[in-house]
């Protein structure tokens, strides 16, 4: 991979700030001040901006949540837990040769081509044996997802070559969307997507492959040789919701097992779990600006089809306002040529035969 400019550090969660600085507090807009006073069962404060949980109401939750944005990449994108990483891809890609190890690992990864899209991905690592593998996770799955990933893998898989190098020397792209709303339902727990043959099958290129594991499909408690599938337990580890269930979990096997203790170690740190709550409020606040955002669109949609329904009912009405003119104009004027006809001495069955049609209809 090409290097990327330097960025400001992340948050360092390995040890805890010795003090706190106080933060400013800016009120948040009314929208948002409304909105989370319908939070249900939640004791809130305000913290930069934001309304987001207490101290005491997270101490509540022993544990902190994985699919949390700033969870998720202190647990798979840091370099002394590059061990966890490895597990879990082994586990979902099942390669032949088993990753040992990780070459380079980066989190908020950067791909930014001159002129170009700029793409920022939640972990990006470099595999052992050269393979490239990006990371995602997305609570709510957007409806450009297949379109915003496909852009993603062909960005980070221009970045295996360099000039000189020839095109085989390209690495595999990876990638893996752990989605905590179903986004392709028909698909199960996990599905592989490839490039294939419409008639053949055959598959065109063994350096693109993009797994998804959705959270919230139907059969991911359906029996116990379900349950005990590692990509299976990979998304029970992800939706579990008490320390109770991690326990349980950990004894399944090594890879759930080395998951809950560093979770667990995690969620002792109190930095990380005010980052935490931060991200949470976030993420929570951005979802609800997009689902305010597609329900204006919805309506400026409705009411925009509702006038050009109107217009062209206008149109429509005007159209067979000016035809029915029309053929009134033409009526009435057959209807004058043959009273014209019928006074100047022709009979009333030339004079029918010539307009084509029965006098008597109209009352001549």
């Amino acid at each position: 991979m090409r290097p990327t400019p330097p960025r400001p550090p992340s948050p360092d969660f390995s040890t805890p700030r010795p003090g706190r600085p106080p933060r400013p507090s800016t009120p948040p807009n009314a929208w948002r001040a409304r909105q989370i006073q319908r939070l249900p069962g939640l004791i809130l404060e305000e913290e930069e901006g934001l309304w987001v949980p207490t101290r005491e109401e997270s101490r509540r939750h022993s544990v902190l949540d994985p699919k949390n944005d700033a969870v998720f990449k202190a647990l798979f994108g840091a370099a002394e837990r590059s061990h966890l990483l490895v597990g879990v891809l082994n586990a979902v890609f099942a390669p032949a040769a088993p990753f040992t190890g990780v070459e380079a690992l980066t989190r908020e990864y950067e791909v930014a081509p001159p002129d170009g899209k700029c793409v920022r991905l939640d972990v990006v690592a470099t595999m052992s044996d050269g393979t490239q593998v990006f990371v995602e996770m997305q609570l709510r799955p957007s409806l450009d997802l297949p379109d915003r990933v496909t852009f993603y893998w062909a960005s980070l898989h221009a970045e295996s070559l360099v000039r000189g190098q020839s095109f085989a020397e390209g690495a595999a792209t990876f990638a893996l969307l752990i989605l905590g709303r179903s986004r392709f339902p028909e698909c199960g727990v996990h599905e592989v997507f490839r490039i294939r043959g419409d008639r053949s099958g055959r598959v065109l290129t063994e350096k693109f492959r993009v797994d998804v594991l959705q959270l919230d499909a139907a059969d991911l408690d359906k029996g116990e040789a379900t349950r005990q599938d590692p990509v299976t337990k990979l998304a029970r580890f992800f939706r579990a919701e008490s320390l109770e269930a991690l326990e349980t979990l950990g004894t399944e096997s090594p890879l759930m097992a080395h998951l809950t203790k560093e979770l667990l170690t995690l969620s002792a740190q109190a930095d990380l779990r005010d980052y935490a709550r931060v991200a949470h409020a976030r993420q929570w606040f951005e979802e609800r600006e997009r689902r305010r955002a597609v329900e204006e669109s919805r309506s400026e949609g409705r009411l925009e089809g509702q006038l050009e329904g109107r217009r062209e009912g206008q149109l429509e009405g005007r159209r067979e306002g000016q035809l029915e003119g029309k053929l009134e104009g033409r009526l009435e004027g057959k209807l004058e040529l043959a009273a014209r006809l019928l006074a100047r001495g022709d009979s009333r069955e030339s004079v029918e035969a010539l307009l084509g049609f029965s006098l008597a209809e109209y009352g001549v």
